[in-house]
C-alpha cells in the first residue's frame, strides 16, 4: 500500500483519484468482514435482523464515501434488513438540507426500501431540529426513527406519542 500523503487536507474525490485501489481494498475488507459476521451469526440464527448504522456527517469531507461503505453484495438489501444513517452534525449545524439527506440516503443512493430506511436523530436541546426530522422521515415513510439522548429528551418534557396519524415507532436510546 502506498503512503498516505499529509500535506494538506484532500477532497475525497481527490482521495479516491489518488488511491482508486486503496479505496476499493478497504470498501471490500469491510464488506467480506461484515458478511463473514452475518453468515456466521444467521448460521445458528437464521432468524436474527442485521442493520448498518452509517453516519453520514463524519465521512463528509475527505474520506470518500466508498471506502468505509461496501458495495451492496455485501450491504444491501439481499444482506442486510435495514440501513440507518446518522449525523449529529448536522444536527448540531441546524442544517435541513443536511438533514433530508440524511433521511433520504438510505433509499435514494443505497437502494433500500423505506420501511427499512431508518434514521438516528439527535435530541439534545430546543434548537435542534430533531422534532423537523422526524416529520420529514414520517413524510418519507421512513421506518424506525430513533432519537438519541434521552435525558435531554425527558428534560424538555414532551408527552408521547409526538405525532399523531399513521403508524409511528419512536425508540428513544440511551
Amino acid at each position: 500500500m502506498r503512503r498516505l500523503d499529509n500535506s494538506g487536507t484532500k477532497t475525497a474525490a481527490q482521495v479516491k483519484a489518488a488511491y482508486p485501489h486503496e479505496c476499493e481494498l478497504l470498501s471490500t475488507l469491510i464488506g467480506e468482514y461484515t458478511t463473514a459476521i452475518i453468515d456466521y451469526v444467521k448460521a445458528s440464527v437464521a432468524t436474527c435482523k442485521f442493520e448498518v448504522l452509517y453516519p453520514l456527517d463524519v465521512n463528509d469531507g475527505s474520506v470518500p464515501n466508498n471506502l468505509n461503505q461496501p458495495p451492496a453484495i455485501h450491504w444491501g438489501s439481499a444482506k442486510l434488513d435495514a440501513f440507518k444513517t446518522e449525523g449529529f452534525g448536522y444536527m448540531f449545524a441546524k442544517n435541513l438540507a443536511q438533514l433530508q439527506t440524511l433521511i433520504q440516503y438510505p433509499f435514494v443512493v443505497r437502494n433500500f426500501s423505506r420501511a427499512n430506511s431508518r434514521c438516528l436523530l439527535g435530541a439534545y436541546d430546543n434548537t435542534d431540529p430533531f422534532e423537523r426530522g422526524l416529520m420529514e422521515a414520517t413524510a418519507e415513510g421512513t421506518g424506525d426513527k430513533v432519537l438519541w439522548a434521552f435525558d435531554q429528551f425527558s428534560m424538555r418534557s414532551f408527552s408521547l406519542p409526538l405525532f399523531r396519524g399513521d403508524r409511528y415507532v419512536v425508540i428513544v436510546s440511551w
